[in-house]
C-alpha cells in the first residue's frame, strides 16, 4: 500500500467514526419530538452514511 492509500483509508475511517458519533450524540441529546424529524431528514440527505448514523443511534 502506498502512503496515499493509507491516508485515504485514514480519512474514510475518520469520517465513518464521526458519523457513528453523530448518531450517538443525536440519540443522547434529542430523544423525540420535532428534533427527531429534523435529524431523520438530515440522515436521509447523507444516505450513504445513514447506516453509520443509525449504528450510533442504536449504540446510544
Amino acid at each position: 500500500m502506498t502512503k496515499d492509500d493509507i491516508a485515504g483509508l485514514a480519512w474514510l475511517g475518520y469520517v465513518a467514526i464521526s458519523f457513528v458519533v453523530f448518531g450517538f450524540v443525536v440519540k443522547s441529546l434529542i430523544m423525540s419530538g420535532p428534533g427527531a424529524l429534523l435529524v431523520a431528514l438530515g440522515a436521509a440527505a447523507f444516505w450513504p452514511a445513514a447506516g453509520l448514523i443509525w449504528l450510533g443511534v442504536w449504540i446510544a
